[in-house]
């Protein structure tokens, strides 16, 4: 009986150890992820227009989030440059068109470098920076 009771005792403090675990892990990394707005700026496909993304380059930590908003009147995308696997595995992106007024967002998951632009309007250039 008395082993039977250390038994079930060693359980249940190795799970709730567990449990602590996996929050305190978690919670790690929700402190150091990020979540970051870029703008596509009102006028941003005049070639003229000097603020086309804004701000035009963003440096962030892995596991953070950038929402891309088309602030401009007309559509735009946010397209990678380069080849189809850029950094550490991780994949280029391509919004596909972004309405005025919506937003697209992307997940960065591993540090990596990022040249971007507006696939309908190749002058529109930023810099996504993953540490």
């Amino acid at each position: 009986m008395h082993k039977l009771l250390t038994l079930g005792l060693f359980l249940i403090v190795s799970v709730i150890l567990s449990l602590s675990i996996n929050f305190n892990y978690n919670l790690y990394l929700n402190i150091f992820a990020q979540e970051s707005e870029v703008s596509i700026a009102p006028g941003a496909g005049d070639p003229n227009n000097i603020e086309t993304f804004v701000p035009p380059h963003i440096s962030l930590s892995s596991r953070s989030t950038i929402s891309w908003t088309n602030s401009d009147s007309i559509t735009h995308t946010v397209t990678a440059e380069g080849n189809p696997v850029i950094a550490n595995g991780e994949a280029p992106f391509d919004s596909g068109p972004i309405s005025p007024g919506y937003t697209w967002d992307k997940t960065f998951n591993s540090p990596a470098q990022f040249d971007y632009h507006c696939s309908i309007h190749p002058f529109m250039t930023g810099k996504v920076v993953i540490n």
